[in-house]
């Protein structure tokens, strides 16, 4: 499990904010704790996500996506701090949409490998 905290500082360092052993700034920490906040509201009432948001300091960001959310929140944050701005909104929303993919793979029910019976009538 990993905490808000930790994906401030995996999308700061995967847009190039900040290096390894760098703390972010208040600031940013701030904006990238909102945007995840919104998005995650949204991605929510789509369906998307099962866990809880409570603070930045609580693990409760399943490993199994953060990957995926950190590459998630980059895309959104980008913009923000002046990395990708020549992209429009519909290849935004395309690029959002491609990297949903890996959460809408998690969230589908896996075959339970039972074998269905078959009766005709």
């Amino acid at each position: 499990m990993k905490t808000k905290a930790d994906l401030v500082v995996s999308v700061l360092q995967g847009l190039r904010i900040i290096a390894a052993a760098e703390n972010p700034s208040a600031e940013d920490s701030a904006l990238i704790q909102a945007a995840y906040d919104s998005k995650l509201a949204e991605w929510r009432r789509r369906g998307l996500v099962w866990w809880t948001n409570t603070d930045a300091t609580t693990q409760e960001i399943p490993s199994e996506v953060f990957a995926t959310l950190s590459d998630l929140m980059e895309s959104e944050c980008a913009g923000s701090f002046g990395v990708g701005q020549d992209m429009s909104r519909a290849e935004k929303r395309a690029e959002e949409n491609e990297l949903l993919r890996g959460l809408r793979m998690m969230n589908a029910k896996p075959p339970s490998g039972e074998v269905t019976p078959f009766s005709s009538f």
